[in-house]
């Protein structure tokens, strides 16, 4: 975390549990659907966790977006419950005001009974969604994206079968949940017994010290350009994902050249196609592709 704080998986999952025991008890389970309105921590990934152990889909809102844009994806989402928090609430009274979603505040979730999902066993089908983002709307009317398991699970097998365990031992969060790259940021790690770094966006990567240890990060090639211009990127890191925009050949270059970096991988996908569809490995004046 950007705080320096630091937490175990087991940690984590008694958090998780806490919050799917909560959830299962008002409702939530497969083919229902979870709003998360929550600021960046780690109760925020506790959540997300929480949300999939109950056995329903997450849809992440963001507190930072119009209201107008938060009310767009509660009611095109289908959103049946709402997991917020104070700050939160006090901020968008408007949003959480009215009895179309029921309310489930953090408060609620940190007073849950102590439990095990072991204990609350669901079953969800490999076709039954994980989670429902919406797209940016740059081509029309933003649309909500139910993504299944079984697609979200081949991501994690093809990312796993790819890269080595230490690649994993650091991978930096630093993409909004309203963002599939942030699936492949949070689950990437976890799934593989790794550890992951949270931090608000990609430019406080500079913020961080050296035994924050990050390994892997994944930006655009806007925002990489805007670091290396004014920052120095950790000699920690020796593994770049760009995506989201085109990858300069430049780019690559100072890449390689200005950092300790040893590889740089160019992908591409759209949400509804589980976050990567295509990569490849670039290094200067050469492109192997790698598949997925």
């Amino acid at each position: 975390c950007w705080n320096s704080t630091n937490y175990t998986y087991q940690e984590l999952n008694a958090e998780a549990d806490r919050i799917a025991g909560r959830l299962r008890a008002r409702g939530a389970g497969p083919e229902k659907r979870v709003g998360i309105c929550l600021t960046r921590s780690w109760k925020l990934i506790a959540t997300l966790l929480g949300v999939l152990k109950a056995g329903a889909a997450y849809v992440p809102l963001d507190p930072g977006y119009p209201e107008a844009r938060l009310r767009t994806i509660l009611a095109e989402g289908n959103v049946d419950l709402l997991v917020t928090e104070t700050d939160v609430r006090a901020r968008l009274p408007l949003l959480l005001r009215g009895d179309n979603v029921k309310k489930v505040s953090d408060r609620e979730c940190e007073e849950c009974v102590e439990g095990s999902a072991d204990k609350m066993p669901v079953t969800v089908s490999p076709d039954s969604p994980a989670y429902v983002l919406f797209t940016s709307g740059s081509t029309g009317f933003p649309k909500g994206v139910s993504v299944p398991h079984r697609t979200v699970v081949s991501l994690l097998a093809w990312a796993g079968s790819l890269f080595d365990r230490n690649d994993f031992d650091g991978v930096l969060a630093s993409t909004s949940v309203c963002f599939d790259v942030s699936v492949f940021e949070i689950f990437g790690p976890l799934a593989q017994g790794g550890r992951l770094v949270l931090v608000e966006n990609f430019l406080r990567l500079a913020d961080l010290d050296a035994s924050a240890g990050v390994r892997l990060v994944s930006t655009v090639p806007s925002a990489m350009t805007s670091f290396l211009s004014a920052e120095s990127m950790p000699s920690s890191v020796s593994l770049a994902f760009i995506a989201g925009e085109p990858l300069s050949e430049a780019l690559v270059e100072r890449i390689y050249s200005e950092t300790a970096v040893k590889r740089v991988y160019d992908l591409y996908g759209p949400t509804e196609c589980t976050v990567y569809s295509t990569g490849s490995h670039r290094q200067p004046g050469d492109i192997a592709n790698i598949g997925h």
